[in-house]
Order: C-alpha cells, then structure tokens, then sequence
C-alpha cells in the first residue's frame, strides 16, 4: 500500500481481516496518506487503522470465524469472542447458534424458521437443545448479553 500511495500521490485505503495473537479475529480499516512537500514529492507517508470488529453484525461475524477455522472450530471461537463459552457445557450446534443469534437480533419464532426455511416447531427444538448445552438458565443472560450496546454489533 505504500508504494501505491507513493506511485500515485494518493489516499488508500484497504479493508480486511486478520486472525490476531490470542486467535480471534479482527476486522480493520487502513489508510495510507502521502505527505507531499512544495514540489509534489512524497516526504513520506502517514499510516493509519482503526478497528472494526466491534461493527460487524453478529451474523457476520459468526460467518468470518466459518470461513477461517470451519463449521466445528467457529462457534467455539464465536463463543470465545464473545465470552459466553463458559456458559455451554457443549458448543450450540450452527443452526442453534444462528437460531440464538436471530433471537438477540428481536425476531421471533415464525421469523427464524421463515428466514432458515425450516419450521417453527424446529426453531423451537433448538432452543430446547441450547438450553441443554447451557451450565444454569442463562439463555436471557446471554440475548441481554448480545443485545448490549457495548456487544450487540451494528449491521454493515
């Protein structure tokens, strides 16, 4: 990116992913400036990141863990990332845990099984298994949890 910036006397800017040292993973933006001197050359060039995990959807998120560490693996990670795993005995399966995530997202039952294409009797078969999984009758404290401003994660 730096030389880019530099060629092209321009911003650039690049979005991506990244596992980061404790395994989770992260999101971030950034942005590369050139500082031009009087005769338009490079003096050199400021750098700049932000993070951006927090922003993505949980949805979203749970996707990312997918396609880096696969379906078994991801919703543990998820889990972790989120620190609720020490409230599973047993990781939620992906249906579950998608069917959870929807919950946190306001939708209701009906909602869940049209939007999974399944029917609502399964959604609540689901929920019957991840109340199974849980260590205590902390399914609100986990919806509370991810409906938190400070965890509940912005749609992008």
């Amino acid at each position: 990116m730096d030389y880019l910036s530099r060629d092209k006397k321009c911003a650039v800017e690049d979005t991506h992913e990244y596992i980061n040292e404790n395994g989770m993973l992260a999101y971030k933006t950034t942005a590369k400036l050139p500082l031009l001197g009087i005769r338009g050359n490079v003096l050199g060039i400021v750098t700049f990141s932000w993070e951006l995990t927090h922003r993505l959807s949980h949805r979203l998120l749970y996707r990312l863990y997918k396609n880096n560490y696969g379906k078994k693996i991801a919703a543990k990670k998820f889990l972790h990332h989120l620190e609720i795993e020490s409230w599973f005995y047993v990781p939620p399966t992906e249906a579950e845990l998608l069917a959870l995530i929807e919950r946190a997202a306001g939708k209701v039952d009906k909602e869940i099984a049209r939007a999974h294409g399944v029917s609502t009797r399964t959604i609540e078969t689901h929920f019957v298994n991840l109340r199974a999984k849980l260590k205590g009758e902390v399914l609100p404290d986990i919806i509370f949890r991810l409906r938190n401003p400070s965890y509940t994660i912005n749609s992008i």
